[in-house]
């Protein structure tokens, strides 16, 4: 079994946190235990951990990648 935690701002709602628990099934497998983290330094988004495998969503790594991209033009 392989695990995943999701992190998000405490205001994610259940219907929201199953709804993304069931895509991460549908996308790697059914044989993942989910824990839920909640962080309120997340403002916006979430963030996964697949077995070290890091997938940020965060609102505030989209606005640094946004903001590093204006830069570089």
């Amino acid at each position: 079994m392989r695990n995943c935690t999701v992190t998000a701002a405490s205001n994610m709602s259940g219907e929201t946190y199953e709804y993304l628990c069931e895509k991460v099934r549908k996308r790697f497998g059914d044989d993942i235990a989910f824990t839920r983290v909640t962080d309120d330094a997340v403002i916006g988004g979430f963030m996964l951990d697949l077995n070290g495998h890091i997938f940020d969503l965060t609102l505030a790594t989209q606005l640094k990648a946004m903001g590093k991209h204006l830069r570089e033009e």
